[in-house]
C-alpha cells in the first residue's frame, strides 16, 4: 500500500524578499544608470583627450566651439533637465495622491514599483550627472583650453533621449491611473499571490518559476500512466483475474470517498436527509 509522503511547506526565500525590497525603491535603477553614465563619460573623455593630443580625429558632426560656449551649453542642459524632472515628478505625485483617494493608497506603491517610473527617473538623473561631469572637464590650462567636444555631443544626444522618455512617461502615467488599468493590476497581483500560496501549501512546486498547475498535472498524469500499466498487466500478471478483482473491489467502495490526482480528498455528500 502506497504511503503518502508529507512535504514541507515552501516559504519565501531571503533572496525573494530582497528582490521585492529592491523593486519597491526609487534609487536602485537610477543608481545603475548613474554608473553607466560614469562609464560612458570615462570612454568619451578618453577619446577627447586622445583627440586633443592629435592621436584621434573626431568626425565632422561633433559639436565644436570654445570653452565658454561649452560651459553655457552644459549649464543650460543640466539646469533644464533637473528642473523638468523635479516639476514632472511633483505633478505626478500630486495626481497620484488625488487618485489614491478614490482607488486606495495602493496607487502610490504601484507608482514606486513601476519599471517605467524608475527608468524615467534614472534616465533624467544620469543625463544630469553626465552633463555635470562634462562641465567639470572643460578647463583652461597653460597649454591652452581643453573642450571635450565628443562628450558635449553625447550630452546633447542624451537630452533628445530624455524628451522621448518624458513623452513615454506622461502617456504611461495617464494610462495607469485609469480604472480599467487599476483593476487589471489588482487582478494580476491577486492571481500571482494565489498561485504562490497554493504552490507553497500543496508542495507541488518543484522550483522557482514553476507553475503549480503544470507540476500537479504532471503528477496526476504519472499516476494515470502507472494505473494503465497495472491494468494492462505490465507488472507480470498474465491473467485477467487481478483486473476483475480490482473492478469488484472498486465497485464495492463507498462513493463518498475518492482520491483526487492532487492528493486525498473528501467528496461532499450529495444526498441529504429529508427529515
Amino acid at each position: 500500500m502506497r504511503q503518502s509522503s508529507s512535504r514541507p511547506l515552501r516559504f519565501p526565500r531571503a533572496t525573494d524578499f530582497r528582490r521585492d525590497s529592491l523593486r519597491t525603491t526609487l534609487w536602485f535603477v537610477p543608481a545603475i544608470e548613474l554608473l553607466l553614465a560614469a562609464g560612458l563619460f570615462a570612454v568619451t573623455y578618453s577619446i577627447d583627450k586622445a583627440a586633443a593630443h592629435g592621436d584621434v580625429t573626431l568626425p565632422s558632426w561633433v559639436v565644436a566651439g570654445s570653452a565658454d560656449a561649452a560651459r553655457q551649453i552644459l549649464t543650460a542642459l543640466a539646469a533644464a533637465v533637473i528642473t523638468v524632472v523635479g516639476l514632472v515628478f511633483s505633478i505626478t505625485i500630486v495626481a497620484l495622491t488625488l487618485a489614491s483617494t478614490q482607488f486606495g493608497p495602493r496607487m502610490l506603491r504601484s507608482f514606486i514599483r513601476d519599471r517605467g517610473t524608475q527608468v524615467t527617473l534614472g534616465t533624467f538623473v544620469a543625463t544630469f550627472f553626465f552633463a555635470v561631469l562634462t562641465l567639470g572637464a572643460v578647463a583652461h590650462g597653460d597649454h591652452g583650453q581643453f573642450v571635450p567636444h565628443l562628450s558635449i555631443t553625447v550630452a546633447l544626444a542624451l537630452v533628445l533621449v530624455d524628451l522621448g522618455v518624458l513623452v513615454f512617461f506622461i502617456h504611461h502615467m495617464a494610462s495607469s491611473i485609469q480604472l480599467p488599468q487599476v483593476i487589471a493590476g489588482i487582478a494580476g497581483d491577486l492571481s500571482r499571490a494565489i498561485d504562490t500560496e497554493v504552490a507553497s501549501t500543496r508542495g507541488c512546486c518543484t522550483g522557482p518559476g514553476t507553475s503549480w498547475s503544470r507540476a500537479c498535472r504532471s503528477r496526476a498524469s504519472g499516476r494515470r500512466k502507472r494505473h494503465r500499466r497495472w491494468r494492462a498487466g505490465s507488472r507480470g500478471h498474465t491473467s485477467r483475474e487481478p483486473i476483475a478483482r480490482w473492478r469488484r473491489t472498486s465497485r464495492s467502495r463507498s462513493t463518498s470517498s475518492w482520491r483526487s490526482p492532487f492528493g486525498p480528498c473528501r467528496r461532499p455528500s450529495t444526498t441529504r436527509s429529508l427529515r
